[in-house]
């Protein structure tokens, strides 16, 4: 049964489901849906331009992704290919497509990992360098960071991940992980990292709001999820900190206080079912998606978990997962932005932040539930193939021995 926006479960949470059952018929989802999309592909259909976020370098990563998981467990169906295709190759023939788009439509505007040019170059410049392409991958990086004027230019309020200066640092830190650090400049990632702080404290300083240090506002509202708001940035301030000394990025401030400090002020906003409203006066308790709501919250009030035993953290992963649990199988698809995936997914970190295995038996629950229905659901989204409204990586992912190979962000 379900409601409008999710289907009401009686899955247990208390023991793993069975492994045999679930990595057979995850396997047998994983390539039926590569072949529904390698036929979708050939016919122009399902996704949209060229980008991350709903178009070809979405799909490129998609293949990057199962390249990635196939290559870690030393699985031999990469070899061979899951149904009939090698990731690898796909992931650079989408891409090689994705330029051939982007260059004869000219610039971007947007200027992020899921909007724009600098996702292009950073999931290229990773492909590259897995390949075996060095100095190939570096000409990428480089590009990448030959937008970094255009980014410090953004107007003010520009900050969040989808559009703003928080989606360019991410691209920015995930060709370091995959380049190294000699391959992103230092410099570059502090200025960003300041002037998204800097414009941060501004706002948190002209609205007051409960002393919250930090906020940004976006067309007009205070956005409080991941892919627009408050929860979006400071995850990626946060991994900005993990490889690079937070006394460093931002000289005389306490970056991981203001992080911390930000976050308990978000914990204390959510609502009684555990929910995050969508944003700053709305007390609206529908989307619990990636987007929007607890989805995209669980992951930073979990890894902030992880270095910090502040009891409000742990407190507020447990709700976050609760509601998430309950409400999490969407209607609307199997996407990682508003659908099962997205939900799955923070699931899946929450677990890798804390040890916590009940985040990885609802984690695999899920998974099960996409591998037996997301043919009826495939079609429901507007770019049925791309990567954020219908991935299909997360399919294989909640396969355990293959969970933990997995990296932690969408």
């Amino acid at each position: 049964m379900h409601r409008k926006r999710c289907f009401v479960h009686d899955m247990g949470d208390d023991v793993l489901p069975d492994i045999g059952s679930l990595m057979s018929k995850q396997s047998s989802a994983l390539q039926q849906s590569l072949a529904v999309l390698q036929q979708g592909l050939r016919q122009g259909t399902g996704f949209s331009g060229p980008t991350v976020y709903v178009g070809l370098a979405g799909i490129a990563l998609n293949y990057f992704r199962l390249y990635e998981c196939c290559r870690r467990v030393k699985s031999t169906q990469a070899e061979s290919g899951w149904a009939g295709t090698d990731p690898s190759e796909q992931a650079q023939l989408y891409l090689k497509s994705a330029f051939t788009v982007i260059n004869a439509a000219g610039t971007s505007q947007r200027l992020t990992f899921h909007e724009g040019q600098p996702g292009i170059y950073a999931v290229k410049a990773a492909i590259l360098h897995a390949q075996g392409e060095g100095a190939q991958a570096l000409a990428q990086a480089q590009k990448l960071q030959e937008l970094g004027p255009a980014v410090l230019q953004m107007p003010p309020g520009e900050c969040e991940l989808l559009y703003g200066r928080s989606g360019y640092l991410y691209a920015l830190l995930f060709t370091r992980k995959y380049l190294g650090a000699s391959s992103i400049s230092a410099e570059l990632v502090k200025t960003i990292v300041q002037q998204i702080v800097t414009e941060g404290s501004r706002e948190a300083a002209r609205v007051n709001y409960n002393n919250m240090p930090l906020l940004w506002q976006w067309h007009g509202k205070y956005y409080l999820g991941a892919a627009h708001g408050v929860t979006g940035i400071l995850h990626t301030l946060l991994l900005a900190c993990d490889v690079f000394d937070p006394r460093e990025l931002f000289p005389g401030l306490d970056l991981l206080e203001l992080i911390r400090q930000t976050t308990k002020v978000l914990a204390h906003e959510a609502m009684k079912s555990g929910n995050l409203p969508s944003s700053l006066g709305t007390d609206d308790d529908r989307l619990v998606h990636w987007c929007h709501g607890a989805t995209g919250f669980l992951p930073l009030v979990a890894k902030l978990q992880e270095q910090d035993s502040n009891d409000l953290f742990a407190q507020a992963s447990r709700t976050s997962a609760d509601v998430i649990w309950t409400r999490g199988l969407l209607t609307k698809g199997v996407g990682l932005c508003h659908g099962i995936s997205g939900n799955a997914y923070a699931l899946l970190s929450a677990y890798r932040y804390t040890g916590d295995d009940r985040y990885l038996r609802r984690a695999l629950q899920f998974g099960s539930f996409m591998a037996d229905h997301w043919q009826e659901l495939l079609n429901i989204p507007d770019r049925p193939l791309s990567l954020y409204e219908v991935c299909l990586v997360p399919l294989l992912l909640h396969i355990p021995e293959l969970a933990q190979a997995m990296p932690t962000n969408p």
